[in-house]
């Protein structure tokens, strides 16, 4: 009866080892990156924010001539008020999490093509690399400002905030295009790659069973 119950504490105490190296590692990987440290505490502080600022704030005063116009910070006003007569505290509540929501989806569509683009680049090389290399470097001379007010003047009507994002990944996509890339023709050339390529692994599981793993931390990053 001894006997199991020691094989049966012996993989929790391993399952538990594990969990607390993790967290460990985790914890050391947060000390050495204090700038990812500081952009999830600022990232978790707009979240907030923008979730509880509706229970406090009436969306009301975000229109126009709804406070007095051109008023300093203030008790009553803490973020002041601009010339058309908005608290800009109740600006900010209303508009901050459609700025989420736009960053959010951009950040995944460049991140998503950026990628795809990156490995093929990367991995495949010769005329392909070329022409993705080509574009990044021509789109990336475009100024992002220019584009958004460009298409803000084509359109008639209020631009959808998921049309908004997609502008904005269409213009943001190339440097971690370029990061992916780099880090690929490194990876290529290490020797697990390589006997994978022996072994008769097709491409598609070459990329994302052997290479893809390595990218994690570069895909956070981005």
């Amino acid at each position: 009866m001894g006997t199991i119950l020691v094989g049966q504490a012996a993989p929790a105490a391993d399952t538990a080892q594990t969990s607390v190296r993790r967290q460990m590692g985790f914890a050391r990987y947060l000390k050495r990156n204090p700038k990812l440290v500081a952009g999830l505490i600022m990232f978790s502080a707009l979240l907030v924010f923008s979730l509880l600022g509706p229970l406090f704030i009436d969306r009301e005063l975000a229109r126009p001539m709804s406070a007095i116009p051109s008023q300093p910070p203030s008790s009553t006003y803490p973020f002041g008020t601009d010339d058309q007569g908005r608290n800009l505290l109740a600006v900010a509540v209303v508009g901050l999490p459609l700025t989420l929501q736009v960053g959010l989806i951009a950040g995944l569509v460049a991140i998503v093509l950026g990628t795809v683009l990156g490995l093929t680049a990367g991995y495949v090389g010769g005329i392909t690399d070329l022409l993705i290399r080509g574009i990044c470097d021509i789109l990336l001379t475009v100024p992002g400002l220019v584009v958004l007010i460009t298409v803000a003047a084509s359109i008639q009507g209020a631009i959808s905030v998921q049309l908004m994002a997609l502008v904005v990944a269409s213009l943001a996509w190339m440097w971690p295009a370029r990061t992916i890339r780099s880090q690929v023709l490194t990876l290529r050339e290490r020797a697990y790659v390589q006997m994978a390529k022996l072994s008769g692994m097709k491409t598609p599981e070459i990329i994302f069973r052997e290479i893809m793993p390595n990218l994690l931390p570069f895909l956070a990053a981005s």
